[in-house]
């Protein structure tokens, strides 16, 4: 017979499978009481599915970097100056300067 998962969350009365998030397992069709002696209450059905594996987070957080490294290499951050064309511009305006 297939097995769900409950978790108790009697964690104010002071329950030990509810205070260390213990994960029982009770048969289909049986009630879903904690089989704590000292508990005895209605125990709570653990969500299946949704756990992302980690590896998926370091394979987004490395894809991430990557593209962030190609984007900053492909796009020059700033214009060097050209000293030449400053000087000719200025010697353009101001004929009467001194050529350097």
């Amino acid at each position: 017979m297939p097995v769900v998962k409950y978790r108790c969350t009697n964690i104010a009365g002071g329950c030990m499978k509810a205070l260390e998030r213990e994960v029982i397992e009770i048969e289909e069709g049986q009630d879903p009481v904690c089989p704590n002696s000292d508990c005895g209450w209605k125990l709570e059905a653990v969500p299946q599915g949704g756990h992302i594996p980690k590896w998926v987070y370091a394979a987004v957080v490395t894809a991430l970097v990557v593209i962030g490294l190609t984007a900053w290499l492909a796009f020059p951050s700033a214009v060097k100056p050209n000293p030449a064309a400053a000087d000719k511009m200025l010697s353009d305006f101001y004929p009467q300067l001194p050529p350097r």
